[in-house]
């Protein structure tokens, strides 16, 4: 395990924005996964799983990394969500993790920092540090 964290470490050195961005985008999605026991929230399924932002990513950048924001959903329910009625997912939120949706409901309008480099790096680093303790 520690050779691994050591060929990553120095892989990721050149990586361009782009790349560092995917990068944090997979580890939020593991661990949202993992926190929640691999299975679908609602439903309880193991079955093709989705990390879901219950604040959409695009639409509060501040949110995009924040665990608080994230819901392990399996395919359907996610399609459920977006298309047919998100009440389920807040529902489980306000009753099952009532501080995340504090959380997520008092900062959706907070403004993002400058996302560059560095920035993801950072984001990165911390997502590894929590996987870690996962």
């Amino acid at each position: 395990m520690l050779r691994k964290s050591r060929k990553r470490a120095s892989s990721t050195k050149a990586l361009n924005k782009k790349q560092w961005c995917a990068l944090a985008d997979a580890l939020w999605a593991r661990i949202v996964k993992l926190r929640a026991g691999n299975r679908c929230v609602l439903c309880g399924s193991d079955f093709m799983l989705e990390a879901h932002h219950m604040v959409a990513k695009g639409g509060c950048g501040y949110l995009r990394y924040s665990l608080e924001n994230g819901l392990c959903l399996c395919r359907v329910c996610h399609f459920r969500f977006h298309n047919i009625d998100p009440s389920d997912a807040v529902e489980y939120m306000k009753t099952h993790r009532p501080e995340d949706y504090e959380y997520v409901q008092a900062n959706k309008k907070n403004v993002c920092p400058t996302k560059n480099v560095g920035y993801y790096r950072d984001i990165v680093e911390y997502l590894e540090g929590v996987l870690k303790c996962a």
